[in-house]
């Protein structure tokens, strides 16, 4: 099945893309972007480059693939081949119904969702940036924050969603000034509590989390915590002053696919 991302440029697509494929192992990347390769007449030039290049790779990530000419025959041939393919473009140039009619059957759609720098979402005040790129180009920092990144993304998707009226979400703060990133709502009811933490190794950064998280689900009632990780999945009961509950750790990208997979 062929896995298709769509948004405007800089709405994170390809990062959401390699993020993914990371955890893949070995996989292939061409850039459509280069002037080069749209100008070549013979496809199979490119695939031969990167076999070469990638050591003949089962996943594949073309980035901007509306910009080779013919690009949906190109793609089924490889989804027919075996490739386990993931498409990335401008959402202009790759419209649902385009897909519709190229790649019936064969694919699965994922939008990433824009916002203006500095549109305030409806979490109580807290800001966020669609263009993590930005995030960093006006940092001082030497390394990259990875655990406002992840933040800023899950932001952005729950935003979406709640444009489309599927949910609304808040955070959550009290007087000890712990907070949970997101309370999600659906209707009247709180749906989910979410926090967000990169790095699990950090036993303080750990703690806080889940404490807050425990905190929070006594006092709004829900039951129903996650925590987005880097990487670590799994389900765990945790106990905090009696308190005992069920908390489901997921890594960022698989929460990401959950309604596509």
């Amino acid at each position: 099945m062929i896995k298709v991302i769509v948004g405007p440029r800089r709405a994170g697509k390809s990062f959401f893309a390699l993020h993914f494929l990371n955890k893949k192992g070995n996989f292939g990347y061409v850039n459509f972007d280069d002037e080069k390769l749209i100008e070549v007449n013979d496809y199979n030039e490119i695939i031969t480059a990167m076999n070469s290049v990638y050591s003949n790779p089962k996943f594949v990530l073309f980035d901007e693939i509306q910009n080779l000419p013919k690009w949906e025959l190109f793609v089924n041939r490889l989804q027919r081949q075996g490739y386990n393919l993931i498409i990335n473009g401008s959402n202009s140039n790759l419209l649902s119904k385009e897909l519709a009619t190229h790649l019936t059957g064969r694919h699965l759609l994922n939008n990433i969702f824009p916002f203006s720098f500095k549109e305030q979402l409806s979490s109580n005040k807290k800001i966020y940036c669609i263009d993590n790129g930005f995030i960093q180009a006006n940092s001082f920092k030497t390394s990259p924050d990875f655990g406002k990144l992840y933040e800023n993304i899950v932001a952005c998707n729950l935003k979406k969603q709640e444009i489309d009226g599927k949910l609304n979400f808040y955070y959550w703060k009290n007087q000890q000034q712990e907070e949970v990133d997101f309370v999600v709502k659906e209707g009247i009811k709180i749906k989910q509590l979410i926090q967000v933490c990169y790095n699990l190794n950090e036993i303080n950064t750990k703690n806080r989390e889940i404490r807050a998280l425990i905190k929070a689900s006594k006092e709004l009632k829900c039951n129903n915590l996650l925590i987005i990780t880097e990487g670590y999945e799994k389900e765990k009961q945790i106990s905090w002053f009696g308190i005992k509950r069920k908390i489901n750790f997921i890594p960022l990208w698989k929460w990401l696919l959950r309604d596509i997979s």
